[in-house]
């Protein structure tokens, strides 16, 4: 949650999803018990203002967050000005004890109303990974905002160490609702390799396109955790003052879904490492699920799997296809089984005409590297480029690509396990000489 700044309208178009499949992997219905789940939930305690000058103390009391029973079920997060603890407001925050890297978040709510309020739906990295500070360096998502002057209007926004609100150019955008006090109104994120998308009701309020990866811009690669939380006035929710007579006031929630991307192997069984995946050998699944092309055309002449990706059909040097005709923020996913853990080296067939070319690699999700690609003297003369002393353990994984730049070539990857013969010495997994 932030202070409020000038906000502008950043939207860069997704692409049109075909054959979209989610899975649920974490939810709470609040159909059962008094209290938050504790195996879900957790509460952030105490005053001082929370950076923000706010008023309220945040606490763990039954009165400030409770499950009912009315409706079939709901979280009721209640402000109150009831003198506790030497505030004069009161409220609780809660967040979840699940993290998630991608996928779609669902919380289904009423918002409490009332000049003053300001009630939040929003995301939080679970480390400090970028940078040298936890905020704003790591990132943070917020799926709903609402301050209680303005009652008609729900904000959606994100802030990044380049892009916040203490910099004055905060990505933000809002959409008017017509009741958001007495109607359940769905407020979502879908969160993927290459961008974030805020909706209420499914109408988009804000995308905010990854554009590089540069984590100043793109700290959303890690995983982050949910927050619900009403706080009192601050520096944007009490910008035209709190009214007392407004409390207590709650914000009602009827669930919280998260769900995952689903893909599927592109042969029917995933590819085994150590071994060899050509790169149109990605996942299926669709648009913005197994892979994500910006154009929609296939600029390699054929269709390939009736999707975008620009596959090559000739030109490597070992006569196999290739994906070609790269864009920044294009992504593949490949499904694969690993039936024993193994240390080795990850390695990628590429070229290039140009200088200054790199991808991301993830593993399940997880960034494990970025590999740059050398000018390699042309579109058709292909070079290996790696990262070395991976250790992937057994199991089932998902490898995913992402390009961080236009113009390059991707013929194949492969991941190969190390051997080290007697007397031989390995350093950072390249054999010494």
């Amino acid at each position: 949650m932030k202070s409020f700044a000038c906000s502008f309208l950043l939207v860069a178009a997704l692409g049109a999803a075909h054959a979209q499949s989610w899975e649920q992997v974490w939810g709470d219905e609040f159909s059962s018990g008094s209290l938050p789940n504790s195996s879900l939930w957790g509460y952030e305690l105490g005053a001082g203002g929370w950076g923000n000058n706010e008023l309220q103390v945040y606490t763990n009391r039954s009165q400030n967050a409770r499950i009912e029973t009315t409706d079939g079920g709901r979280l009721r997060i209640e402000a109150r000005r009831d003198f506790y603890q030497g505030q004069e407001y009161s409220s609780a925050r809660l967040f979840s004890k699940g993290s998630w890297t991608y996928g779609k978040v669902e919380v289904r709510a009423k918002l409490p109303s009332g000049t003053g309020t300001w009630p939040a739906i929003w995301m939080l990295p679970t480390t400090t990974t970028y940078g040298t500070q936890y905020w704003p360096d790591n990132g943070e998502v917020d799926i709903m905002e609402h301050v209680g002057y303005d009652p008609n209007r729900v904000h959606g926004s994100v802030h990044t160490k380049e892009f916040n609100w203490i910099n004055g150019n905060v990505p933000t955008n809002n959409i008017v609702a017509t009741d958001v006090f007495n109607a359940y109104q769905v407020y979502s994120l879908e969160w993927r390799p290459h961008a974030l998308k805020v909706s209420m009701n499914g109408t988009p309020v804000l995308v905010w396109a990854r554009q590089g990866g540069n984590w100043m811009r793109w700290p959303f690669n890690r995983p982050f955790a949910l927050r619900l939380n009403v706080a009192v006035g601050g520096n944007w929710g009490g910008a035209q003052g709190v009214n007392p007579g407004a409390f207590p006031t709650s914000m009602y929630l009827d669930y919280v879904r998260v769900s995952k991307m689903t893909t599927s192997p592109f042969s029917g069984a995933p590819k085994v490492l150590p071994g060899k995946v050509q790169a149109e050998d990605f996942d299926n699944g669709g648009q913005e699920f197994g892979y994500y092309d910006i154009d929609p055309a296939n600029q390699g002449g054929s269709n390939y799997r009736g999707s975008s990706v620009d596959i090559q059909q000739t030109g490597a040097d070992d006569g196999t296809p290739n994906i070609g005709w790269i864009n920044r923020d294009e992504w593949w996913t490949y499904s694969v089984n690993v039936p024993k853990t193994v240390t080795g080296s990850l390695k990628f067939r590429v070229s290039s005409p140009n200088a200054g070319m790199s991808f991301e690699v993830q593993l399940n999700d997880q960034t494990i590297g970025t590999v740059n690609v050398p000018q390699t003297g042309g579109w058709f003369n292909f070079k290996d480029v790696a990262l070395y002393n991976l250790k992937l353990p057994a199991g089932s994984h998902k490898v995913r690509i992402i390009s961080n730049t236009d113009g390059w070539n991707l013929n194949y990857w492969q991941f190969e396990k190390y051997t080290n013969p007697k007397g031989t010495e390995y350093f950072e997994g390249v054999p010494k000489s």
